[in-house]
C-alpha cells in the first residue's frame, strides 16, 4: 500500500511541513509494506518556470532522503514525487495536468509501470515497487492518519466480501468496492483554533463511542460517498477511471470518482481533517464546492 498527499508545493517550508506528516503518518502505521510519498505540483503560473522551483524540488528531495536515512533499512520508504507545468488553454496558465485528479491518475500509470506521465522529478528507485502495490490511500495535506487507521483500511478493502468486481461491460464496478471512504472527523487542535471554528466545527477530536451513527447511503443503497480521502484499488481505479473522464472538464471529481468504481463508507475507522480557520476561508470552500 501507498499512502500520498497530492498536494501544491508553493514554498520550501510547506514541503517540510508534509514531511514532518510523513513521518508521523509512518510511526502511527509502521509495517514492512506500507510506504509513504508527497505527489507535488508547482502553483499555477504564466510561466513553465519559475525561480523557486528548482529549490523547493531540492529540498522535496532532501527531506525525503533524511527519513529514508532515517528510517529505512534495505529499501526506501518514503518517495517524493513532482510533476512539470503543462499549458492548459482553458485555465491559459502553466499548471499541473488537471490538478489533483490528474496527480493520482499519473501516479496509478507510473505505478503500474508506465512511462508517458508528467513527473520529471522521482526520488529513489521507483521500479522497485512498480507492479507490487496494490491500495493507494490518498490523503488531503492537513489530514491527520491516526495510529493503526491505515491497516484498518487495507484490511477493509482487502476482505473478501468488500473486493471489487468489474463489470467488463460497462467497464464499471457492479460488485464490492473499489474505494473505501473512512469517517471524517474534526482534529481537536483545528477545532479550537479561533472563536469561528470554535463555534462551527462541531465536536471534535475522536469519539467512537457516542457519535458514530450509521449513514443512509450505505445503508439503503449499499454504497457511500467519497469525499477525497480514502484507500482505492490501485489496478481497478486505473482501469476504470484511467482514461474515462475528458480533460479540462471536470473539477471536483470525488464524486464521479466513487459513483464509477463504489465507494463504501467505513463509519468505524476516523481519519482527521483540519477547518477553516476564518468565516472568509470558510465560504471560499464552499464557493468552490
Amino acid at each position: 500500500t501507498f499512502v500520498v498527499i497530492p498536494t501544491l508545493l508553493p514554498s520550501e517550508s510547506r514541503v517540510e511541513e508534509l514531511a514532518r506528516s510523513l513521518e508521523v503518518y509512518y510511526l502511527s502505521n509502521r509495517e514492512k509494506n506500507i510506504y509513504f510519498g508527497i505527489v507535488g505540483d508547482f502553483k499555477d503560473g504564466y510561466e513553465k518556470n519559475t525561480e523557486d522551483d528548482e529549490k523547493i524540488v531540492n529540498k522535496g528531495l532532501e527531506v525525503i532522503r533524511e527519513l529514508n536515512e532515517k528510517y529505512s533499512e534495505e529499501e526506501d520508504i518514503f518517495y517524493f514525487f513532482h510533476r512539470e507545468r503543462v499549458y492548459s488553454k482553458t485555465q491559459e496558465k502553466w499548471m499541473g495536468w488537471e490538478r489533483k485528479r490528474g496527480s493520482l491518475v499519473e501516479l496509478n500509470a507510473l505505478l503500474l509501470g508506465e512511462k508517458n506521465t508528467t513527473f520529471n522529478v522521482i526520488s529513489g528507485d521507483i521500479s522497485k515497487i512498480q507492479g507490487k502495490i496494490k491500495y493507494i490511500i490518498t490523503l488531503d495535506a492537513d489530514t491527520i492518519l491516526p495510529r493503526d487507521e491505515g491497516k484498518r483500511l487495507i484490511g477493509t478493502i482487502a476482505h473478501p466480501l468488500n473486493r471489487a468486481v468489474v463489470d467488463e461491460e460497462k467497464n464499471i464496478v457492479a460488485e464490492g468496492y473499489g474505494l473505501i471512504q473512512p469517517r471524517i472527523i474534526v482534529d481537536m487542535e483545528d477545532k479550537n483554533k479561533t472563536l469561528f471554528t470554535r463555534i462551527f466545527a462541531g465536536a471534535g477530536g475522536l469519539d467512537p463511542y457516542s457519535t458514530a451513527v450509521s449513514d443512509i447511503y450505505q445503508d439503503l443503497f449499499g454504497e457511500g460517498i467519497f469525499t477525497g480521502m480514502g484507500i482505492y484499488d490501485l489496478e481497478v481505479f486505473h482501469k476504470v477511471l484511467g482514461d474515462r473522464l475528458p480533460e479540462n472538464s471536470v473539477l471536483s471529481h470525488f464524486l464521479l470518482e466513487g459513483s464509477y468504481i463504489r465507494t463504501g463508507l467505513a463509519t468505524d475507522i476516523n481519519l482527521a481533517d483540519g477547518y477553516p480557520e476564518k468565516y472568509t476561508s470558510f465560504m471560499m470552500r464552499l464557493h468552490r464546492w
